[in-house]
Formats: structure tokens, C-alpha cells, sequence
């Protein structure tokens, strides 16, 4: 194994580290909860936690906080909740370390209005402790146990849920990531220096588990409590003791375990504050961009800012270098020890602390304002990513085909370029767009908006994105005031969640003020769900091979512009439109064929349409040409 050490020199800090905006969001008094250990999940303009004894929510201006469960314990509850939230849909799914049939833990589920709370799995003194966050793909939970050293799976899509221990060994108390078929992740002890080790696990093949790094204490860490985070093809986390200063480490590793490389070695010993950063962590790393964010439990000298050990959050790029501390926590007001993850949604970060606050020290919720970074050239972006932020007046370059976890932010005036074949996919979807400032999506070869690529041809030819953009959810999405060229779909609306995508609830998928112009088709709408509807709203379309295709696809289309378009239903083989209405909508040069109408009589509409301008019968009957001289009047087909 290659193992590469980054030697770095720190800048000096200051107290303009300060400058910055913190504000906190909420301070807990043990009635509304305590000492919260586990990261947040945002959703829109909501927060969602967990304390030890509660789960909650606030808005993330730190209005409308509510207790949405309290934990008891017993059979039918949990205590002591410490891991991460994840949520799928209008779910949330999370751990306690007690609680449940024997007292050792369980896995639990919540609806975010708070109701519907139920132990999913109760452990027993075989696989106590779950002390991590959980893992979801595909309908099944994954995650770890401390105290007997299990990984774990929990399949929902069966009634009741399956559980299956895939694997024994040391302590496992950090959550799990999934790269397509494979778990990796970090156990605390093991490994032959005892240490710790980096794993990997087939969840497919229980015998599979392969050690890809042993820590070795000096140079590259030890002991690793928390989880990864991955970028690419490259996983990076902390260690909470070794490295070249015995304070733990910032490293990244090789999927295939081929290189490790220490990004940073914390020092957290000089009084002098000339060097501090911090040191211990129980926290995750999330990833935006080249830049990794992360908090410390602990920071050096009692003597700077009257900080005590309280703590830090820091940022750095992946390649080790520029190491920033953002925030020092000092304790009173703001809260102290941050042992949870942060998470960043628009510019800001958020974040819990175990101690603190103005209520009696039992820990807060905080945002912190990040700086608005400017950009000379084009951001290149080749790895998937855990949250994400597209500013605006920058340009990206998609690179490869990459994924993006968590919030995704598009900033009106941000510039996203793609090259052949390549696409992202998104999960939660903020728009920050307007009229008068869309977001554009648009080949690599497009000289014509944002900054020139350096391997641009200046003439793009043919359809580069697989998609413009490709939103994976669960929830309805809303997306606006973009505009989609070159690509060979605009939208594509797809689910990957392995079960019923709205858990019986109706969802519709909104499209407003979008431009889809030179692509191969405009909508697909992936989700192979016939309650679900599309629908398109100021939406201008052409030159395009088809309007949209679907599954049974219902919903409408309301003073839209289509031009020079093949079609209103991309594939014959979609099933096409399904009660599919088209209201004030222009038609030009649009190429009409049987199977796009609905010749079975579900009742397509077409009212206050105008201007068609070519059609295709497809050897239908002469109704066909009789609808088409309907056109323009209030009439449905069939």
C-alpha cells in the first residue's frame, strides 16, 4: 500500500476567525431535550435532530421549534439517541443506544410532522449499541453496533422488516457509506497495531470483508470514531488520536485501499495560538466541492478567548491544503463540544452542541455563515458530492457523471457545463433561481455563456449531457427558472428507492419558467408510479425530439411553447400520456403519431391550444385530421 504524507504549514489565526456570522439557532433546558450528539438533516426551511431523549425540529432561522418525540425507553421506545438522522421521503429513520425489548438499543421511524413513531428493531446483548447513524439504499438500512462489533442490515421492504447481521469483529461505532454493492467504514480498535482499521463489505457476500488500511498510530492516525465521507472514488475521515502530533489526523483513502494520504495532523498544544486547531473528533466530514468541513470536540489552551476545551469547526481542501478554523466555541452562549457532523444548506452550516448554551449548558443548534467565495475560472467537478452549492456567476464543468447527496443549491447566474455523456443527479433540490436570473445547463462546447473551457471545441455539436439535470427522490420537487441545452434529456424525474416512491401519497412534480432547447427530449418522467403527475407550467420547448415520456403519465401542461418537436410523447413504448392535459398552450412544427394521444380513451385534453404545424396520422382513423381542425377550441380527444 502507497502511503502519502501532506506536510503543510498553518497560517497564523486570528481573532478574525470571529468575523464571521454565528448565530444560535436554539439552546436546549432538558425539557425540550439534551446533550444532542447526532448531525441534522434540513429539508427546505426545516431542521430536523436528536437530542438523547428527544427528536426535534426548527426552522433554520431557530423559529418554530417543536419536541416531535420524547424517548422513554422501554419496549415500545427507545433512549439515548446519538447517531445522524437519515430521511427518505417523509420518513425519518434513526438509532438508540437504549431502549427497546432488552434494553440494548433499537432502530426507529418518525413522519416529520412527528407522528407514526415506531421501533423498527430492538437489539439485544448480541448486537447492543448502536451508537452511528444508519445507511439507506435501495429500501434497506445498514449500520453498526459498539458494543458487540456487528454490521448490520434491515430490509424495509418487506412487513415486518428483516434483520441481518453481516458481519463480527471490533468496535464499530461509526456510520456506514455505500458505493453501488459496497459498505465502507471504520472500526476503532483492530488492526494489528490495535488501532483501527478502514473495511469494506459486499453486502451481498458476507464473506467479503477486507481490511484496506490498518492505522499504525504515527504517521497516518488512530482510532477512528467517525464515519467517511466520499467524493469520487476517494473516501475521506479523521482519526481522534495519532498522526505526526498524537492529535489525530484528516486522511483520504483509495476506494480500493491503494492509496492513503494524511491530509492534516492536528497540534491543539500551542498556548501561544500561533498553531492551534483542535483535536478529537466523533464527527463526519461532509464534502463540497475541493473543500471538506468538519468540527473538533476539543481545543488546546484554556487561555485564548476563555474557550476552554470547547471546540472547533475548520474547513481544508481534499488535497490537504488550506486548513481554516471557521469558529471557536466558547462555551457560554454558544454552546461547546460539537460532536456532531455540520451540514450546509445555501451558505450556511449547521450544527449541534452536546454542552452550552445559555439554558444551562445542555447543548444548542448554530448556523454559520460562510463567505461567499468568488470564482477567476471554471470550478471542474468530477466526484460526487454531499451537499452542494452552484453559485451564482460561476461555471462548472461536469467532468464525469456525479451524484449530489443532501440539499443541492443552483444560484440563479451559476453556469453548469457538461461534457459527452455525462449528467447529475440530485437529491433535494433548492432553486434559488428568478426570471430574470436562470440557472443554465449547457454543453461543454458552449462558448456563448460563462467562462471558456480550456478543452472547448467552440462549436457544440449534437447532445453532450445524458441529462441536463436528473433529480433521484422521493419527495416532489420543484424546479424553476433554468434553461436546459445540448443535452440528450432536459429533466429526467427518476426514483431509485427500491419501494413505493410516495408511500401512498399523491405527489406532483412542477416544472416552471424551464427552457429546453436543441435536445434530444425534453421530460422523461421516470417513476414508475401511476399516482404521481407532471406538471409544466411557462414552459418553452425546441427543437427537441419529444415533449416528455412516462409511466401512465398524468398531469399538464399550462401555457407552454412548443417548436420544431417530434413529437408530444418521446417513447412509443413509454405508455405515453394518461389523462394528460394541454391548456393554452402553442404548437408549432410538432409531428404528432398514433400511439401519443391515447387512442383508449383516458381522456387527454386539449383546450385553448393553437398553431399546429405538422402531424403524422400514423394510418389512424380520419378523426385524426378532424381533431386536428378542432385544434384551438375547447375539446377533449376521444
Amino acid at each position: 500500500m502507497k502511503i502519502k504524507i501532506l506536510v503543510l504549514l498553518m497560517t497564523m489565526v486570528t481573532v478574525a476567525l470571529h468575523a464571521q456570522t454565528f448565530t444560535v439557532l436554539h439552546s436546549f433546558d432538558d425539557t425540550d431535550g439534551n446533550r444532542p450528539s447526532g448531525g441534522l438533516v434540513a429539508v427546505g426551511n426545516k431542521l430536523y435532530g436528536t437530542t438523547l431523549t428527544t427528536i426535534f425540529s426548527v426552522n433554520a432561522d431557530g423559529s418554530d421549534y417543536n419536541v416531535l418525540h420524547t424517548f422513554t425507553g422501554g419496549t415500545n421506545d427507545g433512549y439515548w439517541a446519538q447517531g445522524n438522522l437519515i430521511l427518505a421521503g417523509e420518513t425519518l429513520y434513526g438509532t438508540t443506544v437504549g431502549g427497546g425489548a432488552s434494553g440494548c438499543g433499537t432502530i426507529y421511524s418518525i413522519s416529520t410532522n412527528g407522528t407514526s413513531f415506531t421501533v423498527l428493531h430492538s437489539f439485544d446483548s448480541s448486537d447492543q449499541e448502536p451508537q452511528a447513524g444508519l445507511a439507506l439504499s435501495s429500501g434497506i438500512l445498514y449500520g453498526t453496533t459498539w458494543g458487540e462489533g456487528k454490521i448490520f442490515a434491515l430490509n424495509l421492504n418487506v412487513n415486518p422488516p428483516v434483520y441481518t447481521v453481516l458481519h463480527s469483529g471490533d468496535a464499530l461505532g461509526a456510520s456506514l457509506v455505500i458505493s453501488g454493492d459496497k459498505l465502507f467504514g471504520t472500526s476503532y480498535y483492530g488492526g494489528g497495531s490495535g488501532d483501527g482499521v478502514i473495511f469494506s463489505l459486499d453486502v451481498n457476500d458476507t464473506n467479503s470483508f477486507q481490511v484496506l488500511h490498518t492505522f499504525t498510530n504515527n504517521p497516518d492516525g488512530a482510532l477512528p470514531v467517525a464515519g467517511m465521507v466520499l467524493g469520487g472514488n476517494t473516501l475521506y475521515g479523521t482519526t481522534t488520536s495519532g498522526g505526526d502530533n498524537g492529535k489525530g489526523s484528516v486522511f483520504s483513502l483509495n476506494l480500493d485501499g491503494g492509496t492513503y494520504t494524511v491530509l492534516y495532523s492536528f497540534t491543539a498544544t500551542n498556548s501561544n495560538f500561533d498553531d492551534e486547531d483542535g483535536y478529537e473528533f466523533g464527527a463526519n466530514l461532509i464534502l463540497h466541492g475541493n473543500k471538506l468541513y468538519g468540527t473538533t470536540v476539543n481545543f488546546g489552551s484554556s487561555s485564548v478567548y476563555d474557550a476552554g476545551y470547547n471546540g472547533t469547526v475548520y474547513s481544508l481542501n481534499t488535497d490537504g491544503s488550506n486548513f481554516k478554523l471557521l469558529y471557536i466555541f466558547a462555551d457560554t452562549d454558544d454552546g461547546s463540544h460539537p460532536i456532531a457532523s455540520v451540514i450546509l444548506s445555501s451558505n450556511l452550516l449547521y450544527g449541534t452542541t452536546q454542552f452550552g448554551g445559555v439554558n444551562g449548558g445542555y447543548g444548542t443548534v448554530y448556523s454559520l455563515e460562510l463567505s461567499t467565495p468568488t470564482f477567476t475560472s471554471a470550478v471542474i467537478l468530477a466526484q460526487d458530492q454531499e451537499g452542494y452549492i452552484f453559485y451564482s456567476g460561476a461555471t462548472y464543468y461536469i467532468s464525469n457523471s456525479i451524484s449530489i447527496s443532501g440539499e443541492t443549491v443552483i444560484q440563479g447566474g451559476a453556469v453548469i457545463k457538461y461534457a459527452p455523456g455525462t449528467k447529475i443527479t440530485v437529491d433535494v433540490l433548492d432553486c434559488e433561481t428568478t426570471s430574470n436570473n436562470p440557472a443554465i445547463f449547457t454543453a461543454r462546447d458552449d462558448d456563448t455563456v460563462g467562462v471558456t473551457l480550456s478543452d472547448s471545441t467552440h462549436s457544440p455539436s449534437g447532445y453532450y449531457g445524458d441529462s441536463g439535470l436528473e433529480i433521484d427522490t422521493e419527495t416532489a420537487p420543484f424546479v424553476h427558472d433554468i434553461k436546459v441545452y445540448h443535452a440528450s434529456w432536459g429533466l429526467n424525474f427518476i426514483n431509485t428507492s427500491g419501494y413505493d416512491i410516495d408511500d401512498g401519497v399523491d405527489l406532483t412534480y412542477t416544472a416552471v419558467n424551464v427552457t429546453i432547447q436543441n435536445c434530444g427530449n425534453g421530460i422523461e418522467f421516470g417513476i414508475d408510479n401511476g399516482n404521481n403527475s407532471l406538471c409544466i407550467t411557462n414552459l418553452v420547448m425546441s427543437d427537441v425530439g419529444g415533449i416528455a415520456t412516462g409511466y401512465m403519465l398524468t398531469g399538464g401542461a399550462d401555457h407552454c411553447t412548443f417548436n420544431n418537436v417530434g413529437g408530444l410523447c418521446g417513447d412509443p413504448d413509454g405508455y405515453g400520456f394518461y389523462g394528460f392535459n394541454f391548456s393554452s398552450c402553442t404548437f408549432s412544427n410538432v409531428t404528432l403519431n398514433a400511439f401519443e394521444v391515447d387512442v383508449d380513451g383516458d381522456n387527454n385534453g386539449f383546450h385553448g391550444c393553437s398553431n399546429f404545424g405538422d402531424y403524422d396520422d400514423g394510418g389512424t382513423p380520419d378523426k385524426w385530421l378532424d381533431w386536428v381542425n378542432y385544434f384551438g377550441s375547447d375539446w377533449y380527444l376521444f
